[in-house]
């Protein structure tokens, strides 16, 4: 057996180290768009789709400003302008079942001080509605989310260090904070996610949720920023027109999240990767955005260490089949020859067998 030189065990190691890289990047980037739920949730929303009669779904989402946003009553003629629209493309649920053809949610973004009768403290507050807790599920270290089939709306859920500032516990559902002279319920304490990016994102202050009818009864009307929807996809970009040409605002930025991580979105990303943290907007994007923008960011990272790894790999193997081919020239090779002679043979006997039939087909014909 002939020893690798120092040239070939090279050759060998590039190899090695490139397809090792390729795979590593490519369960690191899988790994990292998996571990966004609130990104994937059209996928969870229509479930088994094997059904021939199955809908497709895809997830919209909606940022404004705080000067163009959203009101209450804005939510209510949006959807049914989206209802409208279904209508007119005749889609509809299967007959038979009473499930929801479609689903969203609203959040806004603020913040208030609640006391305890043990502490008190400044938290920032995400207001939301519709179906929230369904984008976005969370952890719950006791209890649960609140929704808006809750007969009573005076509760709220807050996060796990909320809890432990106000009762020096995270066992506290049932009990009363208050802001101002207003009481209100814990109806949930969700847990906090470990990891810089999250920390970046949600910000060091502590975070409760509350429902939008509550908060405007104690604060007032406050501007909606963030609304997401589930909406069917019939075919490719159905769902992302139809929100477009509901919600028309030019400074309104619409995404259709299912195709945020696709490599031929991240591709398409690449030639703006040195201008996508340049904006000229005054749009609020709230903590679960900014985090699967910089996810996105990292994944297009990703891919282009990928994409050089491959081409590395090619180079490398097409330079050890040419030089192969150098020192064993194939007109010699034996092997060669014998496939040629077995290519050769089949095709004769495709041949015999075809001239067979037509004579066959010629003698039976009148």
């Amino acid at each position: 057996m002939k020893k690798l030189n120092k040239k070939n065990i090279a050759v060998v190691t590039l190899l090695a180290v490139s397809v090792l890289l390729f795979t590593s990047l490519c369960t690191a980037g899988t790994a990292l768009s998996a571990g966004q739920p609130s990104q994937h949730f059209a996928k969870r929303w229509e479930g088994d789709a094997t059904d021939e009669n199955s809908i497709v779904y895809a997830p919209i989402s909606c940022f404004m400003s705080s000067d163009v946003y959203f009101s209450y009553n804005d939510i209510m003629r949006t959807r049914v302008e989206f209802e409208k629209k279904l209508v007119e493309a005749s889609i509809k649920t299967q007959e038979g079942t009473s499930s929801r053809l479609w689903i969203d949610a609203y959040s806004a973004q603020s913040q208030l001080t609640l006391k305890s009768d043990k502490s008190s403290v400044t938290a920032n507050v995400t207001v939301v509605g519709g179906d929230f807790f369904l984008f976005h599920p969370m952890t719950f270290v006791s209890g649960h989310a609140f929704s808006p089939d809750d007969v009573m709306q005076d509760r709220m859920v807050i996060g796990e260090d909320t809890a432990w500032q106000l009762f020096g516990s995270n066992d506290v559902v049932g009990k009363t904070v208050y802001v101002g002279d207003t009481p209100f319920l814990i109806a949930g304490v969700v847990e906090r996610q470990e990891g810089r990016l999250f920390e970046e994102a949600h910000g060091a202050s502590p975070r409760i949720y509350m429902p939008l009818s509550v908060y405007t009864s104690i604060r007032g009307d406050i501007p909606i920023t963030c609304y997401e929807a589930v909406l069917p996809n019939p075919i490719s970009g159905f769902a992302l027109t139809l929100v477009k040409d509901v919600i028309t605002d030019e400074e309104t930025e619409i995404i259709e999240n299912s195709s945020r991580y696709n490599i031929l979105n991240l591709y398409k990303s690449i030639s703006a990767l040195n201008t996508r943290s340049m904006k000229n907007h005054r749009i609020i994007y709230p903590y679960w955005e900014n985090i699967a923008v910089v996810i996105e960011e990292y994944c297009i990272v990703i891919l282009i260490v990928q994409t050089a790894a491959a081409v590395i790999f090619i180079i490398t193997a097409l330079c050890v089949v040419i030089s192969f081919i150098r020192k064993h020239p194939l007109k010699n090779s034996k092997t060669l020859k014998t496939i040629g002679k077995k290519i050769d043979d089949f095709n004769y006997k495709r041949y015999i067998k075809r001239t067979a039939k037509k004579k066959i087909k010629k003698e039976k014909s009148p």
